[in-house]
């Protein structure tokens, strides 16, 4: 029991790791000028951003993956056609469950597109589902 309490402080301090936005370099960042709309918007090319990546389910995870009980309207899962009732099995080759959480696995990418492996609620059939999350807040 001990045991189980370290592992799961220390998968939640390295997700916390993961998920934190990097610091913000010593460059100056680039700046990219839009004079129609009157503002300036400084972009930095060089440095990639972790983090805030978002499918838009919510589930409880089973021996074999997350089972859906909710997919949010407008969001990357109802894009890509998840329904209820279906099983998240994998995301990019790694399985899912409560040792590796689906949001640690979304975070960990950088570009935003992931392949998800579901069970289909209806076939019971094993599909390769390409994704591409968004960058938003939690659903309100």
């Amino acid at each position: 029991m001990l045991k189980r309490r370290y592992l799961l402080a220390a998968l939640y301090a390295f997700a916390a790791l993961v998920c934190v936005a990097p610091q913000a370099s010593a460059e100056q960042p680039d700046v990219k000028a839009h004079f129609e709309e009157g503002f300036v918007e400084p972009k930095n090319r060089r440095q990639q951003q972790w983090g805030g990546w978002y499918l838009g389910v919510y589930g409880s995870y089973t021996s074999t993956g997350l089972y859906l009980t909710e997919v949010y309207r407008g969001t990357a899962a109802a894009r890509a056609g998840l329904e209820v009732g279906d099983r998240i099995i994998s995301v990019n080759g790694r399985q899912i469950s409560l040792l590796y959480p689906l949001n640690l696995a979304l975070q960990s990418t950088i570009n935003g597109r992931v392949i998800l492996l579901v069970q289909d609620r209806r076939t019971q059939r094993l599909i390769n589902l390409p994704v591409r999350l968004t960058r938003s807040r939690i659903h309100t």
